[in-house]
């Protein structure tokens, strides 16, 4: 249990990962809404579907506990769940800017080693980053 400053209530933390949380969220709060974007909403059960689909999704395809995953994607569903699958299966999320140039992007990569990146499908075309796989994802088609 950690502690605030003196006289300060103090609140317990439970030490879990964000993974673990998120799983914990879904089981207290099943189909209440987890994300709510542009007035479409992902309950806590669907979010934990969606990122254990996508964690798996990226084992299939190579990536391993403890790699390094850049996530270009800006404030959409699909970012939180991409952040979470990466956590989930170990890997280690390098967020970064969808607004990063080329050279930008290439220095990125190469500094913080990572080993894939995931990208929008509609943003700029990157092409020769170093032999990064890049993982792309669409957007959402939903109905209001």
């Amino acid at each position: 249990m950690n502690t605030t400053q003196a006289g300060a209530a103090s609140v317990p933390i439970e030490h879990i990962t964000p993974s673990q949380f998120l799983s914990q969220s879904a089981m207290r709060f099943g189909e209440r809404p987890a994300l709510v974007f542009m007035g479409f909403s992902i309950t806590y059960n669907t979010l934990t579907d969606l990122v254990n689909r996508f964690a798996q999704s990226l084992t299939d395809l190579g990536v391993r506990p403890g790699d390094r995953v850049a996530i270009m994607l800006p404030n959409l569903p699909q970012t939180v769940v991409a952040n979470y699958a990466v956590l989930r299966m170990g890997a280690i999320a390098v967020m970064v800017n969808p607004l990063y140039t080329v050279p930008e992007l290439t220095h990125l990569l190469n500094d913080s080693g990572a080993e894939t990146l995931i990208k929008l499908l509609e943003t700029e075309s990157f092409t020769a980053l170093g032999g990064v796989p890049t993982i792309f994802v669409g957007l959402i088609n939903h109905q209001r």
